[in-house]
């Protein structure tokens, strides 16, 4: 077990696919508003799990917190369609005493265009209780190195991706 510091996720980058089912679709064969917000959501938890051996149950366990959406702030760029392939990128944009910010962008795969993008505010919580609880120094991980300073960082991953909106970047 490794501990990965909370510093160290400021602007390291995660990134994930995701496929855009029939179910996942509205009348208009758009991408349903609500399955953006819960591709972002899934989006971190899984790439954490897979790219960083950081597991939302180990820190659950090991350290009694829990990371509660407090407010979520999404833009819709342009749609997404049955069949297409989003590339989903988040980052820690900034982390105070009780919880941190959370910034994502969601492209489709093969041209990098910008589909949405998300700011999420999280605040730490006891899971005993429920009330706010001081953000941990570091976060358990399955793996023997840190492997979160190998992520890339969120300033050279905006420059792969276009149609960002200016008060995004």
């Amino acid at each position: 077990m490794n501990n990965i510091s909370f510093p160290d996720f400021l602007n390291r980058v995660l990134i994930s696919n995701e496929r855009v089912h029939f179910s996942h679709v509205d009348p208009y064969g758009h991408l349903n508003t609500s399955k953006y917000i819960e591709f972002f959501l899934n989006h971190r938890i899984h790439a954490a799990e897979e790219q960083l051996k950081c597991f939302t149950m180990d820190i659950a366990k090991e350290l009694s917190i829990g990371f509660v959406v407090q407010d979520i702030n999404v833009r819709f760029v342009s749609p997404s369609f049955q069949g297409e392939v989003l590339e989903i990128a988040s980052w820690v944009s900034s982390i105070s005493e009780y919880g941190f910010n959370l910034n994502l962008i969601m492209a489709s795969e093969s041209k990098r265009k910008t589909k949405a993008v998300a700011k999420v505010q999280f605040v730490s919580v006891d899971m005993k209780n429920g009330r706010p609880i001081k953000l941990p120094d570091a976060l358990p991980s399955r793996s023997l190195e840190s492997l979160i300073l190998t992520r890339p960082d969120s300033s050279s991953y905006k420059t792969t991706v276009t149609g960002i909106p200016e008060d995004f970047i």
